[in-house]
Protein backbone atom coordinates (compact mmCIF):
# COMPACT_ATOMS: atom_id res chain seq x y z
CA UNK A 1 0.00 0.00 0.00
CA UNK A 2 1.24 3.45 -0.81
CA UNK A 3 -1.89 5.55 -0.52
CA UNK A 4 -2.11 7.20 2.93
CA UNK A 5 -5.90 6.75 3.10
CA UNK A 6 -5.53 3.01 2.43
CA UNK A 7 -2.82 2.74 5.09
CA UNK A 8 -5.00 4.54 7.63
CA UNK A 9 -7.99 2.31 6.80
CA UNK A 10 -5.88 -0.82 7.12
CA UNK A 11 -4.42 0.32 10.45
CA UNK A 12 -7.83 1.30 11.81
CA UNK A 13 -9.33 -2.07 10.84
CA UNK A 14 -6.38 -4.00 12.24
CA UNK A 15 -6.58 -2.37 15.67
CA UNK A 16 -10.38 -2.45 15.73
CA UNK A 17 -10.25 -6.22 15.29
CA UNK A 18 -7.35 -6.59 17.72
CA UNK A 19 -9.11 -4.80 20.58
CA UNK A 20 -12.64 -5.96 19.83
CA UNK A 21 -14.59 -7.37 22.77
CA UNK A 22 -16.06 -10.72 21.74
CA UNK A 23 -17.34 -11.64 25.17
CA UNK A 24 -20.77 -10.85 26.50
CA UNK A 25 -20.83 -7.99 28.99
CA UNK A 26 -22.59 -8.83 32.26
CA UNK A 27 -23.96 -6.48 34.86
CA UNK A 28 -22.66 -6.23 38.45
CA UNK A 29 -25.49 -8.25 39.99
CA UNK A 30 -24.96 -11.13 37.59
CA UNK A 31 -21.19 -11.02 38.09
CA UNK A 32 -21.23 -11.00 41.88
CA UNK A 33 -24.03 -13.55 42.28
CA UNK A 34 -22.95 -16.07 39.64
CA UNK A 35 -22.20 -19.43 41.23
CA UNK A 36 -21.79 -18.05 44.71
CA UNK A 37 -23.67 -19.08 47.78
CA UNK A 38 -24.55 -16.57 50.47
CA UNK A 39 -22.92 -16.79 53.87
CA UNK A 40 -24.96 -18.26 56.68
CA UNK A 41 -25.37 -16.38 59.98
CA UNK A 42 -22.45 -18.20 61.65
CA UNK A 43 -20.04 -17.45 58.78
CA UNK A 44 -21.15 -13.81 58.72
CA UNK A 45 -20.54 -13.49 62.46
CA UNK A 46 -17.06 -15.07 62.22
CA UNK A 47 -16.01 -12.81 59.33
CA UNK A 48 -17.42 -9.70 61.01
CA UNK A 49 -15.49 -10.28 64.24
CA UNK A 50 -12.24 -8.72 65.37
CA UNK A 51 -8.91 -10.02 64.09
CA UNK A 52 -6.85 -11.48 66.91
CA UNK A 53 -3.18 -10.81 67.53
CA UNK A 54 -2.51 -14.52 66.90
CA UNK A 55 -4.18 -14.33 63.48
CA UNK A 56 -2.04 -11.30 62.57
CA UNK A 57 1.18 -12.99 63.68
CA UNK A 58 0.30 -16.15 61.73
CA UNK A 59 -0.48 -14.15 58.60
CA UNK A 60 2.86 -12.31 58.83
CA UNK A 61 4.80 -15.54 59.45
CA UNK A 62 3.18 -17.16 56.39
CA UNK A 63 4.13 -14.33 54.01
CA UNK A 64 6.85 -15.07 51.50
CA UNK A 65 10.10 -13.10 51.84
CA UNK A 66 10.66 -10.32 49.30
CA UNK A 67 7.07 -10.52 48.03
CA UNK A 68 4.65 -7.64 48.31
CA UNK A 69 1.19 -8.72 49.48
CA UNK A 70 -0.35 -5.50 48.18
CA UNK A 71 0.03 -2.80 45.58
CA UNK A 72 2.14 -0.55 47.81
CA UNK A 73 5.30 -2.54 46.99
CA UNK A 74 6.28 -3.04 50.63
CA UNK A 75 7.66 -6.54 51.00
CA UNK A 76 8.20 -8.78 54.00
CA UNK A 77 11.66 -9.83 55.17
CA UNK A 78 11.68 -12.10 58.20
Amino acid sequence: MTNSDDILDYTRNYYSKLYRCDQRIIDDDEFFNFGHNKLNDNETEILSGHISETECEEAIRNMKNNKSPGSDGISVIL
